[in-house]
């Protein structure tokens, strides 16, 4: 499964809690509302190999009531309760370390700009100096 940006955003909001109820993973992305809970769906699929679900292959885990019934069944209920796997933790710490080493390659891309204006100003300084004295004195 490739992740899509707002998974990466779901994960790591899920990543700020011990287990978090999907109403309050849809509430906070109101602009995803519908789609949130399909997301949640495939971010929680295991992977099968036959004759195993493989295990740790699920980016987020529900939890479970397991209840037995009269004649000895076991119930197995979803609570909608997530939280995040070994693989999900470690998916948000990569996802975190990119999006942080992509910030700091956009501010050297554009610090030589940045130096570059700053000594454009320098070197007009005494022109925009008279230019402001002129603005200053013409507002009068």
């Amino acid at each position: 499964m490739e992740l899509q940006p707002i998974d990466y955003k779901i994960l790591v909001y899920l990543s700020k809690f011990d287990e978090l109820h999907i109403n309050k993973i849809k509430k906070h992305f109101p602009k995803n509302f519908n789609t949130v809970e399909y997301r949640i769906k495939l971010l929680s699929m295991q992977e099968f190999q036959h004759p195993h679900y493989l295990e740790n292959s699920s980016y987020i885990l529900q939890k479970h009531n397991y209840s037995q019934t009269d004649i000895g069944q076991v119930v197995d209920t979803p609570l909608h309760i997530y939280y995040l796997s070994e693989l999900g933790k470690k998916t948000v710490e990569d996802y975190l370390i990119i999006k942080s080493e992509k910030r700091k390659d956009k501010f050297w891309k554009i610090f030589p700009v940045i130096i570059s204006f700053c000594a454009i100003i320098k070197s007009f300084q005494n022109e925009l100096i008279l230019i402001w004295q002129w603005l200053m004195q013409s507002m009068k």
